[in-house]
């Protein structure tokens, strides 16, 4: 999380603000965090980090979902439709997080 999943979002929440990204390599670099967020999804599925096949698998999906929906947006430098995929990830990671974030990394009971 702290490695890939956290830099990728708050460099897509930052570049979402306001005027959103200026030029052409920032809409590159708001596409590759797009896509590290997909690719972390992948990776939160192997079976050694899945915390169970059910919600844990819903949420990775979502978070590959706001990803490629990030990824499209920045492809098209659409900025209406770029902030709205960044929006959304902020409460994929809750959604997730309210029902596996504890400290030590066990789910909540």
């Amino acid at each position: 999380m702290q490695g890939l999943i956290d830099p990728a979002s708050k460099a897509i929440a930052e570049a979402a603000k306001e005027a959103g990204p200026q030029d052409n390599r920032a809409w590159r670099g708001a596409m590759l965090n797009g896509l590290m967020l997909q690719e972390a999804a992948q990776m939160l599925k192997v079976s050694s980090r899945a915390k169970d096949q059910d919600g844990w698998m819903k949420a990775t999906a979502a978070l590959g979902e706001a990803g490629a929906a990030v990824q499209k947006a920045a492809t098209a430098k659409d900025l209406a439709a770029f902030q709205a995929a960044a929006g959304t990830i902020t409460a994929t990671c809750q959604g997730c997080h309210s029902v596996y974030r504890q400290r030590g990394g066990a789910k909540k009971q």
